[in-house]
């Protein structure tokens, strides 16, 4: 007889992990989120930054009109239920690190496809004895910063609270018995 009973195990409470916990546990299912607890990851170093355009080639974020808005509600959501502020709507400023990237950017702005994602020049003006701003900057008004470590800590102890969160180091060959009632850790 098992001692509990999961609807979904996660292995791992990075970013995605913990989305995933939140999703699944906001629809009604009682996920099981395992994770080493190790210092350092991917997640925990990660920057935060939530901006309309990414990347050297200065694409605009998939699905950017749709997904914002989600994102907003979801963190707030969180933080809402874990009492922790973690999410933090800024504008982000975006200095141009090369002249390929400025002919990039002044294409992209040409064609239109920026309309109401940037304001030139950032408000206020960013101080050139402090920014090397030889290529050019502009601002993305509609912005975030997730903190993503105090993100990951609320949600580890909201969910330890609940007994969905448990720190462990499952070896994926070794540890996990699946048979047809479903899947079995020791």
């Amino acid at each position: 007889m098992p001692l509990a009973n999961y609807d979904v195990i996660i292995l791992g409470q990075g970013l995605a992990g913990t989305a995933l916990a939140w999703t699944l546990k906001w629809s009604g299912l009682r996920p099981l989120v395992l994770d080493r607890e190790r210092p350092g990851t991917s997640s925990l170093v990660a920057a935060g930054l939530i901006t309309p355009i990414t990347g050297q080639r200065l694409v605009i974020t998939w699905r950017l009109h749709e997904l914002w808005p989600l994102t907003v509600s979801f963190y707030r959501r969180v933080e809402a239920e874990t009492t922790a502020t973690c999410f933090h709507e800024t504008a982000m400023v975006r200095v141009l690190g090369d002249a390929t990237e400025r002919a990039v950017f002044e294409r992209r702005l040409q064609a239109g496809e920026f309309r109401s994602l940037v304001r030139i020049p950032p408000e206020p003006p960013l101080d050139e004895s402090d920014f090397a701003v030889a290529f050019g900057s502009w601002e993305m008004p509609a912005a975030a910063r997730l903190d993503v470590p105090r993100y990951l800590q609320a949600s580890k102890e909201r969910l330890a609270g609940e007994g969905v969160f448990q720190g462990a180091y499952v070896d994926v060959a070794a540890d996990i018995a699946v048979d047809y009632e479903g899947v079995t850790l020791p």
